[in-house]
């Protein structure tokens, strides 16, 4: 959020209000255009087929994850469904080289 903003605007405050308008926003619209990538339901089917257990790893926050589970794939069962949470470190993109 903060590389977003014009530098005088990048006060703790503002950030803050700034990251929770988003929150706000994407709660309400996370599935106006959200659909899984062409091919992946085919692809866990395949994968069901072959009698391979199925998992969600996201960057999301965990409970945007298993709503979007839930709502987008529920055809399928999944064994582990995890979003970022609290007791998990968050990998920031390392730079390519």
């Amino acid at each position: 959020m903060l590389r977003t903003l014009p530098k005088t605007h990048q006060d703790e405050v503002t950030v803050q209000a700034c990251v929770g308008a988003y929150v706000q926003e994407y709660e309400r619209t996370w599935n106006a255009l959200t659909k899984p990538y062409p091919g992946v339901p085919e692809m866990l089917d395949a994968l069901v087929v072959r009698g391979l257990k199925l998992a969600v790893l996201s960057n999301k926050p965990d409970h945007f994850t298993q709503r979007c589970v839930s709502e987008l794939l529920a055809k399928w069962t999944f064994d582990v469904v995890l979003g970022q949470a609290i007791n998990f470190r968050v990998n920031l993109a390392l730079p390519v080289p």
